[in-house]
C-alpha cells in the first residue's frame, strides 16, 4: 500500500468511496476540488485502485484531520490506520484535532488506537 497525493482524475473514484460511507449524502464531492488546492489531500493507493483517503489543514500549532474515508471492500485491512499513520507524520510535531460521530465506532476506535 503506497500513500500519495490525490490527483484531480481521482475524483469520480473519490466521490464514489466517499458515497457508500455514510447513510445520508457526503459532503466529499462538494469539497474535493477546494480540497486539491487547500492543504494536504492523500490517498492510499494498491494496484491503481483507491483504498481510503483523507484531507489534512496546517495552522500554526495544529493540523486538522477531516474526510478519513476507506473503500468498504477494504474496511478493516489497515487502511484507516496507515493513513492516519502517514497524517501523523507530515503533521510535524504540531497537535492533532479531529471530531468523529459520535455513532461513529470504527473511527472512535482508530482515534482510540492513536491516543486522540
Amino acid at each position: 500500500m503506497e500513500i500519495l497525493k490525490v490527483e484531480k482524475n481521482d475524483k469520480n473514484e473519490i466521490i464514489e468511496i466517499s458515497k457508500k460511507s455514510f447513510e445520508w449524502d457526503d459532503y466529499i464531492g462538494q469539497v474535493f476540488d477546494y480540497w486539491l488546492d487547500n492543504g494536504l489531500f492523500i490517498k492510499a493507493v494498491e494496484k491503481d485502485e483507491i483504498l481510503g483517503f483523507m484531507h489534512l489543514r496546517f495552522y500554526n500549532t495544529f493540523t486538522w484531520f477531516e474526510g478519513l474515508r476507506v473503500n468498504e471492500k477494504y474496511k478493516k485491512h489497515g487502511v484507516g490506520s496507515e493513513l492516519t499513520k502517514k497524517a501523523i507524520e507530515l503533521s510535524g510535531n504540531r497537535k492533532n484535532r479531529l471530531i468523529i460521530l459520535e455513532t461513529n465506532i470504527p473511527s472512535i476506535k482508530l482515534s482510540e488506537k492513536f491516543k486522540f
